[in-house]
C-alpha cells in the first residue's frame, strides 16, 4: 500500500492478536525508533481506562497512563522483540535475527516494515530485493513461521482501476515468491481503509475486500459491530 494507508496500524493489531493467542512476535521497522514503535503499539493495545486525554495547541490527543505502560510492558516481556533502527538491516543480519528468535525464543510471527529499508547485497536494487525475499521464503519454510513483508505501491498503481499483485514497488518476482499478497488503501472521502486479498496461494480465494473504520482515540481499525474496539488483548 501507499504511505499513510494504515499498513503499520493494521499490523500492530495483528501482532497484538498473535501475542494474545500465545504466539511470540518480532517487529523490524526501518523508519521508526524502538521508542516510537512501542508508543504506537501501546496506544493500540491499551484499554480505555489507561488512556489519558490532553489538549494542546495542536488539538486533542491521548497518552497511555504509567500504570497502563507498566502492564503492557510486562505483558510483552519475552514475547515481543524489536530490531533496532540503529542496527544495520541487511539480509544476513535480519536472517540471523530471525533464525535466533525462531529457535531460541519460539517466535512465530515476523513483521518487516519495510522492503525499501533493507540494505541487501546484489548488483542492483531489484537483484538485492530478490535475494532478500528468497532468503525470507527459505526461512519461513524451514522454521514454519509467518513472515510479513511490507512494501509500497508503485507509481502506476494509482492508474489501475483494478488492484493487482504487480503494483508492488520493486522486483516483479516478489509477488511470485509470496504466498499471500494484501493491498491496503484509503478512501479519504468515506474515511475508510480497505484491505484487498490479491493473492492466496493456499486456497486460491482472492478479490475479497475488508472494509475498516479507524478510531483515532484507540488507534485501532474496526469492522461492523466494533468488536475490535471492545477487545481486551490481555
Amino acid at each position: 500500500g501507499s504511505p499513510g494507508a494504515g499498513k503499520s496500524t493494521f499490523l500492530n493489531q495483528i501482532i497484538a492478536n498473535a501475542i494474545s493467542n500465545g504466539f511470540n512476535s518480532f517487529l523490524y521497522s526501518g523508519e521508526l525508533t524502538y521508542e516510537m514503535c512501542m508508543d504506537w503499539f501501546t496506544r493500540t493495545v491499551a484499554n480505555p481506562q489507561h488512556l489519558l486525554n490532553y489538549t494542546s495547541n495542536m488539538g486533542k490527543y491521548a497518552k497511555v497512563s504509567d500504570e497502563g505502560l507498566e502492564m503492557i510492558t510486562q505483558w510483552v516481556d519475552d514475547k515481543l522483540f524489536f530490531y533496532s533502527k540503529e542496527a544495520k538491516a541487511d539480509e544476513a543480519n535480519i536472517s540471523h535475527a530471525i533464525e535466533y528468535l525462531a529457535t531460541k525464543k519460539n517466535v512465530k510471527l515476523f513483521v518487516l516494515d519495510n522492503l525499501m529499508t533493507l540494505d541487501c547485497s546484489g548488483n542492483d536494487k531489484y537483484e538485492k530485493q530478490i535475494i532478500a525475499v528468497k532468503s525470507l521464503k527459505r526461512l519461513a519454510k524451514k522454521y514454519k513461521i509467518v513472515i510479513v513483508l511490507v512494501a509500497h505501491s508503485n507509481k502506476n498503481s494509482m492508474m489501475n482501476k483494478e488492484p493487482h499483485v504487480f503494483e508492488i514497488s520493486g522486483a516483479s518476482e516478489i509477488p511470485n515468491l509470496a504466498d499471500y499478497v494484501f493491498k491496503a488503501y484509503r478512501d479519504t472521502e468515506k474515511s475508510v481503509t480497505y484491505i484487498d486479498i490479491l493473492k492466496n496461494r493456499i486456497t486460491g480465494i482472492v478479490k475479497h475486500k475488508l472494509s475498516l473504520s479507524f478510531d483515532n482515540s484507540r488507534k485501532r481499525f474496526y469492522t461492523q459491530g466494533e468488536y475490535e474496539l471492545k477487545k481486551d488483548f490481555g
